[in-house]
């Protein structure tokens, strides 16, 4: 059986039935399978997590991997804990993107005007990884900081 590619609207626009709008493509992942980003709106601030506390959340480019590893970690994660909990269009596998899957989605969309939004990173146990879309800054702050989260979800290249 033959794969077809999953055909995607234009970057920015809603993806009817996908939980949002469509943020790109990511080539290949960990497992070196890549994927359509579908972005829902921010739907809050919150903190990142406890300080002085390695998180299981080290991967620089997924965020599915991270979120899962704070949401069933002993301490609360607010920002990913916020981002699973989100459904949209029937879709209940959204996630804190990582620092990452942020910049590959910046690329695609361009200058959107998302302001600062907090990745799934872990940067050390006092900062986790920030993301400003206007210039494409990467940076880290105190995990106590409040700050705006987008849930993100995965769509396969393939049908």
């Amino acid at each position: 059986m033959t794969q077809q590619l999953i055909e995607t609207p234009e970057p920015g626009e809603v993806w009817p039935g996908q939980g949002g709008i469509f943020g790109g493509t990511v080539p290949g992942g960990e497992n070196g399978q890549g994927y359509h980003m579908v972005f829902g709106p921010v739907i809050g601030q919150y903190a990142w997590g406890p300080v002085l506390e390695e998180a299981p959340a080290d991967s620089l480019i997924d965020g599915v991997k991270n979120s899962v590893a704070l949401s069933e970690a002993a301490s609360e994660y607010p920002a990913a804990e916020a981002c699973i909990a989100y459904t949209k269009d029937g879709h209940h596998d959204f996630c804190l993107p990582s620092v990452n899957e942020l910049r590959e989605s910046r690329m695609a969309l361009g200058h959107q005007f998302w302001g600062t939004l907090w990745t799934s990173t872990q940067r050390s146990k006092h900062d986790a990884f920030l993301f400003r879309f206007e210039d494409a800054i990467q940076g880290s702050i105190l995990k106590t900081a409040i700050f705006p989260v987008r849930p993100m979800r995965k769509v396969p290249l393939y049908a």
